[in-house]
């Protein structure tokens, strides 16, 4: 019983890990409008980002054309 409760507790952390976020619709300093949209949580890696190389939007199915950690000459965020 207790395995079956760790391995739960393990896949609804991971799930919650890799959720995306809402971002609400918001104006821009220099006055143009950003609608609304879902997006993945933020980190320091690319490689997991809708736009990164060889991932697609679910939301919009664009292509991401984005250098990352797995492209042939790789691009890291940087650290905070």
């Amino acid at each position: 019983m207790m395995k079956w409760m760790l391995l739960t507790l393990f896949i609804a952390a991971a799930n919650l890990a890799q959720a995306d976020e809402n971002v609400r619709g918001h104006y821009r300093k220099d006055g143009k409008y950003v609608q609304s949209h879902k997006r993945s949580n933020p980190d320091d890696r690319r490689y997991n980002n809708y736009s990164s190389e060889g991932r697609k939007n679910p939301y919009t199915g664009k292509k991401g054309t984005q250098r990352n950690e797995m492209s042939k000459k790789p691009a890291r965020n940087k650290k905070h």
